[in-house]
């Protein structure tokens, strides 16, 4: 399932993947298509045959599409092309869908990193595998005028199976977005979000806050409050096994065999 925050849960939009509304919760495929860059269509077409087609081949509904089957609209064994409750949808399903294209696991298409700079939401990922996965999101809740505006939040963290939420982080505009190859950095200049997967401090999942209060330590949450650089800095690791050892100097701080820094206006990690 996507992450979900909308109204400050875990990501915008709606807890569930409906397929009968006309309007908000159906053909989601069938207009995404169109609207995705070209270059990510393979992935969302993977994402589309693995999990939604190939529970409708079987017939399995959830709660909210129940009808489909007990209508019967769809009969387990047929394609949909995500045209089931709208006729607009077969339309844009006719105009959309990626004929000739080969879908593609979104471990080889999708960026790990990624910024939606219209209403200030920001998810890093280590990896697309399994449930393991782990995932941070952050929605700052600004948006344009008179259009959807969804409300800022807490921090979300999906790790080794569980899910947890901390802090507020919130912004009356885009903030500073630097993507890397293993995470990345959100900064507003007074609040800044710092993610890690390199796993160079010796735990899968590093996070470093400045002007947003962490989360308690718990389970595999090894959380740890120090200063430098002139900034109160909250260093959360994510591990199965020992936390890495966090120790504090004047302007940077070691995390296992990370080094974190503040640069003045940001985040820093020296090893990727």
């Amino acid at each position: 399932q996507y992450p979900d925050r909308k109204g400050a849960s875990s990501s915008y939009g709606t807890d569930d993947f409906w397929r009968i509304g006309p309007w908000s919760h159906s053909g989601q495929f069938a207009q995404g298509f169109g609207v995705v860059d070209k270059k990510y269509v393979p992935a969302v077409l993977w994402t589309y045959q693995n999990f939604v087609e190939a529970a409708e081949l079987k017939g399995q509904w959830s709660k909210h599409d129940r009808a489909i089957a007990e209508t019967g609209r769809l009969k387990p064994g047929e394609r949909s092309y995500d045209a089931i409750a709208a006729p607009w949808h077969a339309v844009m399903s006719f105009v959309n869908w990626p004929v000739g294209i080969d879908a593609e696991n979104p471990e080889k298409v999708l960026p790990k990193a990624i910024e939606d700079r219209v209403h200030g939401y920001y998810v890093f990922r280590n990896r697309w595998q399994d449930e393991n996965d782990i995932l941070v999101s952050a929605l700052l809740g600004y948006g344009p005028r008179d259009a959807y505006k969804p409300k800022a939040g807490p921090i979300y963290l999906w790790g080794l199976g569980k899910k947890y939420s901390f802090g507020s982080f919130k912004a009356g505009e885009p903030a500073e977005f630097a993507p890397g190859p293993n995470g990345g950095v959100v900064s507003t200049g007074s609040q800044c979000l710092a993610v890690d997967f390199s796993g160079t401090c010796g735990a899968p999942a590093l996070i470093a806050l400045v002007g947003i209060d962490g989360p308690k330590a718990v389970g595999n949450l090894a959380v740890n409050t120090v200063h430098a650089g002139g900034k109160r800095v909250t260093v959360v690791t994510l591990q199965e096994d020992r936390a890495p050892v966090v120790k504090a100097g004047a302007d940077k701080i070691m995390v296992g065999g990370q080094t974190v820094t503040w640069d003045g206006k940001r985040i820093v990690f020296l090893s990727s």
